[in-house]
């Protein structure tokens, strides 16, 4: 695509001696905040239904992959060649139900465990997931991993009795009983696929807006 290469020159420009101070200057360190960010705007574009919003941070994160990847060649590591290249072929890989013509089911759970076994195995599915993740994103991707792989030790009905057994012990000032109980809600939530990072961000939002005052309003 034309635009693309535009996109990728430009970086590559950016980053030249003859570019910009603080591009140059940028390491895969130093803009991890700023990937974590405009992950989060488009996000929140999605979230508003604003496709021009939607357009533009799609754009400042596909920046941020293009960025990464000018460094690690410049470093000597991978181009941005490499990093479709390998795309597509892991793609294709996880699709041979789509590329390959092999006759397999087109149900979602079925397909899901298909990726599953796809992807490279681990001796503990905990390391499969970034311990960077958000809390919510982090809990919910354990438990319906596990859940796919049919390694969870226990049933929704265990759950539900978890949560109910920290109500009935629940000391509200005490925050480690606060912890306990929302950990428990949390990993229930997770287990009935809950869009937890979603929902719960949405519910706060309708909360902040009855309990933070607006700058410059009085209160009633």
């Amino acid at each position: 695509m034309e635009e693309f290469s535009k996109l990728v020159e430009i970086v590559e420009i950016l980053r030249s001696p003859n570019g910009c101070p603080w591009d140059r200057e940028q390491t895969l360190e130093s803009i991890l905040e700023n990937i974590i960010e405009e992950a989060y705007e488009v996000v929140n574009a999605i979230s508003e239904g604003n496709f021009e919003k939607i357009k533009e941070e799609t754009g400042d994160l596909i920046l941020q992959g293009v960025f990464i990847s000018q460094i690690a060649k410049e470093i000597g590591k991978f181009s941005i060649e490499e990093v479709l290249k390998e795309l597509n072929r892991k793609i294709i890989h996880r699709h041979p139900h789509v590329f390959n013509n092999e006759n397999l089911p087109n149900n979602t759970d079925e397909i899901l465990k298909i990726w599953e076994n796809k992807k490279k195995e681990t001796n503990n599915i905990l390391n499969e997931i970034p311990k960077n993740f958000p809390t919510l994103l982090y809990i919910y991707k354990i438990i319906q991993k596990a859940k796919r792989k049919n390694l969870l030790l226990i049933t929704e009905d265990h759950l539900i009795d978890e949560v109910k057994k920290k109500i009935s012990n629940l000391d509200v000032s005490n925050n480690k009983s606060l912890v306990e109980l929302a950990e428990a809600i949390l990993t229930l939530l997770a287990y009935r696929n809950t869009r937890m990072e979603i929902e719960i961000r949405e519910k706060f939002l309708e909360t902040a807006k009855k309990i933070i005052k607006e700058e410059g309003k009085t209160s009633p």
